[in-house]
């Protein structure tokens, strides 16, 4: 008897503990179910472009330019489902995603006139995944944020006329999701909306990854204020540039900024409303980086240089002379590398110099660096 009594309460422990563990954390249980359901759609989308494929003669192509809309939406909202974001973001996610749907489907009844079995097949099979998804979104509890959402990126514009929404931790997220959009989608960079701003670039010069990087550039915080911000334009392009520390500025504008001006280069930038230009040989685009991480000024920093090259301007901010001197090197070597410097301007004060190396000129403005 007490081996048959062991049995049986071992076998209701295996039975009930796992029923306890999901009722304890329904919220998590139903998150969970979301995820599930955004899969299934993902995989159904997957099956039925694979199908509409293999029968391209009798399907538009704009229903499967539809369907990798779909495929987009669905991504973003598992993304938000695995970021533990508020429900509101991720039903906004969803009602995007069921808009895409209701449209798709329209046009599935409009183009197919006489579908194949395995056309209907598959398209039924994303049609049941939709409901299911859309059963375990309305069934989803309140859930606190569990992140700061004020280190959170957000990106609402157009491309091509097609209304977009990048959600990142950072530029790079920004960046990253971008490029997936692009080359899911056979759209074509021929006009952007940045910030309210309508940019139409050079078709024959503007690629993918330039368009994210700009893209990535002009990405917002959802909360909160930045603690730097840079505002202007690279040639024409329009950026909006913002961060919480140096650090974070310095990362995004040296790995973005080259990818956004040309092999050419580029002759004109705007900086905080401030024009730089240069005649001859164009910047290049670790050149464009170095003279908008120059022109913004650190907290903390005692001293500080500012003047003109010639025609190009530069501000050097440090702690001691020996940073001003470090800062000027690099910027000399970075942005006036192929240049002769005839004439010298610092805190006021005019020198014409002539056959000096950049040791000999960096340490001469470091000399003249005044109290922040």
């Amino acid at each position: 008897m007490k081996r048959l009594s062991i049995i049986i309460s071992t076998l209701c422990f295996v039975l009930i503990s796992p029923m306890v563990a999901s009722a304890s954390h329904p919220k998590a249980d139903r998150r969970a179910r979301v995820l599930r359901a955004t899969s299934q759609v993902n995989t159904s989308l997957e099956q039925a472009q694979k199908t509409l494929r293999k029968q391209k003669k009798a399907v538009k192509l704009s229903v499967l330019r539809n369907l990798r809309l779909m495929s987009l939406w669905t991504a973003e909202l598992e993304e938000e489902a695995r970021l533990k974001t508020s429900n509101r973001r991720i039903r906004h996610a969803f009602t995007r995603l069921d808009a895409q749907f209701n449209k798709t489907r329209r046009l599935v009844h409009r183009s197919l006139s006489r579908p194949s079995d395995a056309v209907l097949d598959a398209w039924y099979e994303v049609a049941f995944s939709m409901r299911n998804l859309r059963k375990k979104v309305k069934n989803l509890p309140t859930i606190r944020p569990q992140q700061n959402l004020t280190t959170m990126l957000r990106f609402q514009g157009e491309i091509d006329g097609v209304e977009i929404d990048f959600i990142g931790r950072n530029h790079d997220a920004i960046y990253r999701q971008c490029k997936r959009f692009l080359s899911d989608t056979p759209i074509r960079v021929r006009g952007l909306k940045l910030n309210g701003k309508s940019f139409r670039p050079n078709r024959s010069k503007t690629t993918p990854v330039q368009a994210c990087a700009l893209i990535a550039l002009n990405a917002r915080m959802s909360r909160g204020k930045p603690a730097l911000k840079v505002t202007g334009s690279i040639g024409r392009a329009p950026i909006s540039i913002q961060a919480n520390s140096y650090a974070e500025l310095k990362s995004t504008v040296s790995s973005l900024v080259p990818l956004v001006v040309s092999p050419r280069g580029v002759r004109r930038l705007n900086i905080n409303g401030k024009r730089v230009t240069r005649r001859g040989r164009a910047w290049s685009g670790r050149a464009a980086a170095h003279l908008i991480l120059n022109s913004v000024r650190r907290k903390g920093d005692v001293k500080i240089a500012s003047g003109k090259m010639d025609r190009t301007p530069f501000v050097f901010t440090s702690k001691t002379r020996a940073g001003i001197r470090t800062e000027c090197l690099d910027f000399h070597n970075a942005v006036l590398f192929d240049q002769t410097v005839h004439t010298i301007r610092v805190n006021g004060q005019k020198r014409r110099i002539r056959g000096w190396t950049p040791n000999q000129l960096c340490s001469f403005v470091s000399q003249l660096a005044k109290d922040a």
